[in-house]
């Protein structure tokens, strides 16, 4: 027993264009004015004009931005128009294995 208390673990799901994403960025922010060590991804939609042409994954706790996907007629198995960044995929696993502990930790995936 280490005398903390469990963590919380919370699920988000929405439709497209719910509001998803914007909801964790605002959630990231607040935390952090509150002076909480928030930790984690958070992945942002990419957009030319208004397709959406790939997504992006941002490690919240260093800043650091990679590309996770893109648009493809070609996708990754298992996604409809998805095509994956392997090595992305392999650093947001080391991210998130790092996260912990932390005040906020994050995985909003799209």
């Amino acid at each position: 027993m280490t005398g903390r208390p469990a963590p919380l673990l919370f699920l988000l799901t929405g439709s497209q264009g719910a509001g998803k994403t914007t909801f964790c960025q605002r959630l990231v922010e607040t935390a952090r004015e509150a002076g909480w060590r928030t930790t984690g991804l958070l992945s942002h939609p990419v957009f030319e004009g208004s397709l959406r042409i790939a997504i992006d994954a941002e490690d919240l706790a260093r800043g650091e931005i990679r590309r996770l996907a893109v648009h493809s007629d070609m996708p990754t198995p298992g996604t409809r128009h998805w095509k994956f960044d392997e090595d992305t995929l392999a650093w947001g696993n080391r991210v998130l294995t790092a996260s912990i502990p932390a005040d906020l930790a994050n995985n909003k995936g799209t």
